[in-house]
């Protein structure tokens, strides 16, 4: 659908998935406050609250990749300011029907927008066998446990990013019980309907929640370090 003046509308605005992979020499010829030229006070002074270079590197890249998927979306206007939607969820002053959500862990910093609701999640795999019985269904945890030990790692991670992906989508966060979710046919192979996940690399997790009626987004990925040098110019 279109306006009859031709500027987009929602249902111009197919999801979209971008990843940025981070090769860290490359991103740190960056200066991060040459990388935080451009965003919005707010955002800077977030960046600027990390103790750790790496997160300061991520918050900097997750604030223009806030800008990058509205523009990709609405290219003729300008960005608008960010504001609160009824559930205290981010959202675009003058688009308060656009979505969007990111996530960053490790080398990997990840945005999706959509609608009506989108929640994306990126975790480094790496043990994490205190959560399990408080993370998992009883289902998930049999499913799991006939797996092969090596496999193991990589798919409690992936069971995690899907729960945490809807919990973003929901707008409900840590109020939602993660062991009422169950995702063990997830772990079979791909399963129609809300949920996706993505292999980025064999170092990480990614998994999205979107409306199922949405067209499932192709991943665009890309290279932080250009990205950066974009977003800063």
């Amino acid at each position: 659908m279109r306006s009859s003046g031709g500027a987009a509308t929602l249902g111009d605005t197919p999801g979209r998935l971008i990843a940025l992979h981070i090769d860290w020499p490359s991103l740190r010829r960056i200066d991060v406050d040459r990388l935080c030229r451009g965003l919005p006070a707010e955002r800077v002074a977030r960046v600027q609250r990390f103790r750790r270079e790496e997160d300061q590197y991520r918050g900097a890249l997750a604030g223009h990749l806030i800008r990058a998927l509205f523009r990709a979306a609405f290219p003729a206007e300008a960005v608008p300011h960010l504001t609160e939607d009824a559930l205290r969820r981010p959202c675009f002053a003058k688009r308060p029907a656009f979505d969007f959500n990111l996530s960053h862990s490790g080398d990997w910093v990840v945005g999706i927008a959509g609608r009506p609701r989108v929640g994306v999640d990126v975790e480094r795999i790496e043990a994490r066998r205190p959560l399990l019985d408080g993370v998992l269904s009883d289902r998930e945890l049999e499913v799991l446990a006939g797996c092969p030990a090596n496999r193991r790692t990589r798919l409690f991670t992936e069971l995690w990013t899907l729960k945490e992906a809807h919990a973003k989508a929901s707008g409900r966060g840590l109020q939602i019980d993660f062991r009422s979710l169950c995702f063990a046919r997830h772990l079979e192979g791909p399963v129609p309907g809300a949920y996706a996940l993505y292999r980025l690399d064999e170092a990480h997790a990614c998994a999205t929640c979107r409306d199922p009626a949405e067209t499932l987004p192709a991943a665009q990925i890309r290279d932080a370090a250009e990205f950066a040098r974009e977003a800063a110019a």
